[in-house]
């Protein structure tokens, strides 16, 4: 929902220098080194309380995901890379979101079943659109939400100092999420 906006306003803002980054031939593996290591400050700045530091962190960590994906549109990948490079991205993903969590967590800044919840319901999603790929064909984008709008929320939520009420909404996305992409798996 958010996510495709979130990325054609970046795409418009940076596509020149996403061009150049691709031709320049920077692999995926530096936007998925910057993206797990900003992920895993903002997780430290979270469990310390430096709320101010893990939301540029955060930011950072859009960043990074974001610059992934704008180099495969720019071109820096062959065709016959993409779907290994899609798992890859979904693992990184998911590694990033593990430390943000970890974070809330040892923060307290939501009670560890929550952010437990969150974070489980966030793998069971990504995994059955790993799945709806492999056997319908269908695209993880085609999906109700996005990974851009509940990393998004979430950043809301803390800047807001809504944490608790951020994790409920992530929680309750995700599982919309995975419902109707097991709805699509059995259609």
């Amino acid at each position: 929902m958010l996510g495709g906006f979130l990325r054609r306003c970046a795409d418009m803002l940076l596509a020149g220098a996403n061009t150049w980054l691709a031709k320049a031939g920077v692999p995926a593996a530096a936007a998925h080194l910057g993206e797990v290591l900003a992920a895993a400050a903002a997780g430290l700045c979270l469990g310390s309380g430096e709320r101010v530091a893990a939301l540029i962190f955060l930011g950072l960590h859009g960043f990074f995901d974001y610059l992934d994906g704008a180099l495969q549109r720019a071109g820096g990948r062959p065709a016959g890379d993409r779907p290994r490079a899609a798992m890859v991205h979904a693992a990184v993903d998911k590694a990033a979101e593990f430390f943000i969590f970890l974070g809330l967590g040892f923060g307290r800044l939501g009670p560890w079943w929550l952010v437990g919840a969150a974070l489980a319901t966030s793998l069971a999603a990504t995994l059955a659109g790993i799945r709806l790929l492999r056997v319908k064909g269908i695209a993880r984008e085609r999906a109700l939400f996005d990974r851009a709008d509940r990393m998004f929320l979430l950043f809301v939520s803390l800047a807001a100092n809504l944490v608790r009420a951020g994790l409920l909404a992530v929680l309750a996305m995700n599982c919309l999420l995975l419902g109707h992409r097991l709805m699509l798996k059995d259609s």
